[in-house]
């Protein structure tokens, strides 16, 4: 039959019936000269089985006429080898219909040059089983134009696995549109590499869904440059994860906007780590929402410097809890601006430790307003330094309460200057404590105004020491009022020099009680004046 196959013209070719061409062998077949091949019609080939398909030559099908190879079923489609699909044109490969690209089994794609799968249409791509795709090797995957990729239905794209999502170019995977890049299951968004995920364009990565976004690894996150940061949607930044934050270095950190800072949940800011909070600019620290201030660790507060504490806002540092203002370093309470100082509450001033008290400076005490002093509490007056209370304006010294006053120690009375003792008001001065009195200095004493001087209760004045009542000048024991003079004890009387008994005015030493006078010595006798004594 070879024979006579041979010597048969095209015309006779074509006017063989289904019945004779499906008795030919592959000898048969094999005698079939390119012109001989080619005058098969379209009908013919479309009556030929398996086995007929089977027998073509790569010879014969390296001329096939495209009507001819899309006439033929998708059985003789499938029955081709490897070597017979790769003999097709690159023309005729293009041309096979969908139905028969859709009968092509997963080694026959396997074996499909690039280039032949590179010229089937978007119909033909979308006609690809997820078997077919699944098998895609991935030198094929990573050349597929973005035009195919683009022709992939979301049901194709779940079917990449993960070593061919691995091998897509950046431009690639850029190409894929939203509705692709939401079909990727989390498991392929976990597989792609910290390189293709540091490439993806921007509006790639805000187009994936939250799931996809809390998908990524730390290793991918990690990855993402400071300008996808940057960009992220503010959706985008709200989906991620605190372990996924916490893994965000302080370069990223920092390059995050402040409309996003803004938009960071609780868990997320309280996931900061003390790497990533001295990254973040002052304009990030005031886009901190101040529901959210007070999820700031303490480890992630005391990371901060004092531009960026300073940097809060008068509603973010009201919103600190105590155990934050707590947590606060020395340094950065005496770096406080005055502005912010100013804005904590009684609260927060309360829970200020005596170490952070002490490091707080003159001009930062004096810029406290009578709210905030007069919230301190006693342990904490007691706590300032000698050279805080010395330095104290009169203006803040008159805001202290009487308890507070009260709280004073003998030490930091004794530093307590002439100006500030007599700018103490009539309230503060009789909330002094006797033992408070007793240890004031005989300078401080003999410097009192005579109007403190005559503030002072009869008790108060009671509890002055012998020296201390020998420091005060005439004219201060000459304005002390009936009442005081009669109030000092017999033992005080007794006490004062020689020279102060023969300067007390007239009207004063008329004012002694007769106990008074009665414990003058005879040296106080002696030493009054004749215009005294004619006076008594």
């Amino acid at each position: 039959m070879a024979s006579l196959i041979t010597n048969l013209t095209t015309t006779q070719i074509a006017a063989l019936s289904s019945s004779i061409l499906a008795k030919l062998t592959s000898d048969d077949w094999a005698a079939f000269s390119s012109d001989q091949f080619q005058a098969l019609t379209s009908t013919q080939f479309s009556t030929l089985g398996t086995q007929a398909a089977s027998y073509f030559t790569t010879a014969d099908l390296s001329v096939i006429e495209t009507a001819d190879l899309h006439a033929l079923s998708t059985a003789g489609i499938r029955a081709l080898s490897s070597n017979q699909l790769n003999a097709l044109t690159t023309d005729a490969f293009g041309s096979l219909g969908t139905n028969q690209v859709a009968a092509l089994s997963t080694s026959q794609i396997v074996s499909t040059p690039t280039a032949d799968l590179n010229v089937l249409g978007s119909d033909q791509i979308r006609a690809l089983t997820t078997s077919q795709i699944g098998a895609l090797s991935t030198a094929q995957a990573s050349n597929l134009t973005s035009t195919e990729l683009n022709a992939l239905t979301s049901t194709q794209l779940r079917a990449l696995t993960s070593t061919q999502l691995d091998s897509l170019t950046s431009d690639q995977l850029n190409a894929l549109t939203s509705t692709q890049l939401q079909a990727l299951n989390t498991n392929q968004i976990t597989a792609l590499t910290t390189t293709q995920v540091s490439n993806l364009a921007t509006n790639s990565l805000n187009e994936l869904t939250s799931n996809e976004l809390r998908a990524l690894t730390t290793n991918q996150v990690s990855a993402l440059t400071t300008d996808q940061i940057h960009s992220l949607a503010t959706a985008a930044i709200q989906a991620l994860g605190t372990n996924q934050v916490n893994v965000l270095s302080s370069n990223q950190t920092g390059a995050i906007s402040t409309t996003d800072i803004a938009a960071l949940t609780s868990s997320q800011v309280g996931a900061l780590t003390t790497t990533q909070t001295p990254g973040l600019t002052t304009d990030q620290i005031g886009a901190i929402p101040t529901a959210d201030v007070k999820s700031l660790t303490t480890d992630a507060l005391r990371s901060l410097t004092s531009d960026q504490i300073n940097a809060l806002g008068s509603a973010q540092l009201q919103a600190m809890g105590t155990n934050q203002i707590v947590s606060l370093t020395t340094s950065q309470v005496s770096n406080l601006a005055t502005a912010s100082l100013n804005e904590l509450t009684s609260s927060e001033l309360r829970a200020l430790t005596t170490t952070q008290l002490d490091s707080l400076t003159t001009d930062q005490l004096n810029a406290l307003n009578s709210t905030q002093l007069q919230a301190l509490g006693t342990n904490q007056i007691a706590a300032l330094t000698t050279s805080q209370v010395s330095n104290l304006a009169t203006a803040s010294l008159n805001e202290l309460s009487s308890n507070e006053l009260r709280a004073l120690t003998s030490t930091q009375l004794d530093s307590l200057t002439t100006d500030q003792l007599n700018a103490l008001n009539s309230t503060q001065l009789q909330a002094l404590a006797t033992s408070q009195i007793a240890a004031l200095t005989t300078s401080q004493v003999s410097n009192l105004a005579t109007a403190s001087l005559n503030e002072l209760t009869s008790a108060e004045l009671r509890a002055l020491t012998s020296t201390q009542l020998d420091a005060l000048t005439s004219d201060q024991l000459n304005n002390l009022n009936s009442t005081q003079l009669q109030a000092l004890a017999t033992s005080q009387i007794a006490a004062l020099t020689t020279s102060q008994v023969s300067t007390l005015a007239t009207n004063s030493l008329n004012e002694l009680t007769s106990n008074e006078l009665r414990s003058l010595t005879t040296n106080q006798l002696d030493a009054l004046t004749s215009d005294q004594l004619n006076n008594l």
